[in-house]
């Protein structure tokens, strides 16, 4: 081994437990703190070390197969929650509405039976225009405020 000349001594890790760290998601930040070390350092020997690299790579693919066996066997067990949720990320499945497009469905026909009545209607407005509602019973009698009082002329003069 080299003599270090000066300087701290160098930062032993032991991959094993970087890639443990890394399997639990630590991060940089995190793995300095444990082993005692500025972040700095980290980052250092990950950009320089291929094997440092490489364990910090394999500890976080370990977490997320971990993570994703865990969620499976929740699905598996009947959680419904994660179910939809594996069911939208890994199937690509969405909440969309399937009206009209499943034999056995009791509402299949009501999306058509809608969209003819709304049509039916829009072809009347077209050929009978609706006439103006008459409000004027309805205001007689009411007085609105106006923004300036009136005043007589006659009387001001």
């Amino acid at each position: 081994m080299a003599s270090n000349k000066g300087g701290r001594p160098k930062v032993e890790f032991d991959l094993e437990m970087v890639a443990k760290l890394s399997s639990l998601h630590c991060t940089l930040d995190e793995l300095a703190a444990f082993f005692e070390c500025d972040v700095s350092t980290i980052k250092r020997r990950k950009s320089s070390d291929p094997e440092f690299c490489a364990a910090i790579y394999k500890g976080r693919e370990r977490g997320k197969t971990s993570l994703r066996d865990l969620q499976f066997k929740a699905a598996k067990r009947g959680n419904v929650s994660m179910q939809i949720w594996l069911g939208k990320n890994i199937l690509n499945q969405s909440d969309r509405s399937l009206i009209g497009e499943d034999p056995t469905n009791p509402f299949q026909g009501l999306k058509a039976d809608a969209d003819a009545a709304i049509q039916k209607i829009l072809v009347r407005v077209e050929r009978e225009p609706v006439e103006a509602i008459d409000t004027s019973p309805v205001l007689e009698g009411l007085i609105l405020p106006t923004s300036e009082p009136e005043v007589d002329r006659e009387e001001s003069e």
